[in-house]
């Protein structure tokens, strides 16, 4: 599913841009780069917002590769 953002939902910036590469997420207070990640960033004020699909991916990325690191 293709999220169709014109404007930041935080700031209503039009400088809100689809982006695609590595990503920083938080996993138990551990810092984890997902690669190649797909997702909207406001270029003003940092907010990120991610399609369903593209949160499914993240989420299964981190259940993968470090679900059994505590």
């Amino acid at each position: 599913m293709e999220l169709k953002i014109k404007t930041c939902p935080t700031c209503d910036s039009k400088n809100f841009r689809r982006k695609t590469g590595a990503l920083t997420h938080y996993h138990r207070r551990r810092e984890i780069r997902v690669p190649r990640a797909t997702y909207w960033e406001c270029g003003d004020c940092g907010e990120q917002v991610y399609s369903l699909d593209d949160m499914h991916k993240i989420t299964e990325y981190v259940r993968r590769h470090f679900s059994k690191a505590a």
